[in-house]
């Protein structure tokens, strides 16, 4: 009895957590509705800047702009809508219906319709999150959701340059399949097949989702579970209200907020310029010199994920904050 504590202890993270075969389901779920996400992601950016005609970056800052509105409104609402609801029903219609969308996108060709299928798009992965979220706790002991938020983590993010590779061998395979019968018809493009691709993620989620044994709760069960959590469509702005007045009210809150606001800004310029940059300034395929800078973008989050978690409890986290905010403005100055 005294060997079998020890050896748990020492059980690497993978094994302590995907032990759990459901979990384990999930989890690569995860990985492959990232993994297709980010391509899809550089497919919608390259689609943009080529439906934008001669401003490219702002047809891109367009379609951002209707991937991020939809969370400022609906983001409280999930929650409670999918604590309604059959969560693993949920998912799997939700994959199902951002997979339909992205079949459709190969045959976009005007940017309002671009626009329309990145809000579809980002309604759904609202409400795709909060039922992953919440089924998490049914499927991993509870001394070990740490570990499985790290893990969901490693799959969000660490899944860029995987999804950066995989854009650039479509190229090629693009190349191998332009001579097929219906090869025009099907838009059999480096662009077109990263939506295929990125479609055959969401529906291969669905799938696995639908293997996952999920407890499912009774409509009693759902009805206890919202008590008190009304939908108000009033809460979105109550919530903006008092956390602005809790930013201003707190300095160092503030300073740190306003801090994340402006760099992200600035690194948010990254992406409707970065087609624009590589193709006029690199002389590069907007594509792939893209997806070349989100190669070397997504190994420095796994690199920065890495080195904070290794000494988060040797470093002095304000210090690290600021050094971090001057040291990506001097790398994009």
């Amino acid at each position: 009895s005294g060997i079998e504590p020890r050896a748990d202890e020492h059980r690497s993270l993978i094994q302590r957590v995907l032990i759990t075969p459901d979990f384990a389901r999930l989890w690569v779920v995860q990985v492959v509705s990232a993994t297709g996400d980010w391509l899809g992601f550089f497919a919608i950016v390259v689609a943009a800047a080529r439906v934008g005609g001669g401003t490219p970056e702002a047809a891109v800052s367009f379609v951002m702009t209707a991937r991020i509105v939809p969370g400022l409104f609906l983001a409280p609402l999930a929650g409670v809508l999918v604590d309604r609801w059959n969560r693993k029903r949920v998912m799997m219609v939700c994959d199902l219906a951002r997979a339909a969308t992205l079949a459709t996108l190969p045959f976009v060709d005007q940017l309002w319709q671009l626009v329309v299928a990145s809000l579809v798009l980002e309604v759904f992965t609202l409400l795709w999150s909060p039922a992953k979220e919440a089924s998490v706790p049914h499927l991993v002991p509870q001394d070990r959701l740490t570990s499985a938020n790290s893990l969901s983590l490693v799959a969000a993010y660490g899944t860029i340059p995987l999804a950066s590779l995989l854009f650039f061998a479509l190229a090629n395979v693009a190349d191998s399949l332009s001579g097929l019968p219906g090869a025009e018809a099907l838009r059999f493009d480096q662009e077109a097949l990263a939506f295929y691709v990125d479609a055959a993620t969401f529906a291969f989620s669905a799938f696995l989702i639908w293997r996952i044994a999920l407890p499912t709760r009774s409509p009693q069960e759902r009805k206890d579970s919202v008590e008190g959590r009304r939908v108000d469509l009033m809460s979105t702005f109550r919530d903006l209200k008092e956390g602005w007045e809790f930013i201003f009210i707190h300095p160092v809150v503030r300073a740190v907020i306003v801090a994340l606001a402006t760099g992200l800004i600035g690194g948010g310029m990254l992406i409707p310029l970065g087609p624009v940059f590589a193709e006029d300034v690199l002389r590069q395929d907007p594509g792939d010199g893209f997806a070349s800078l989100q190669i070397a973008l997504g190994l420095g989050v796994a690199a920065g994920v890495v080195l904070i978690t290794l000494g988060q409890d040797r470093v002095r986290k304000a210090h690290v904050f600021v050094l971090s905010v001057f040291g990506a403005g001097v790398s994009l100055f």
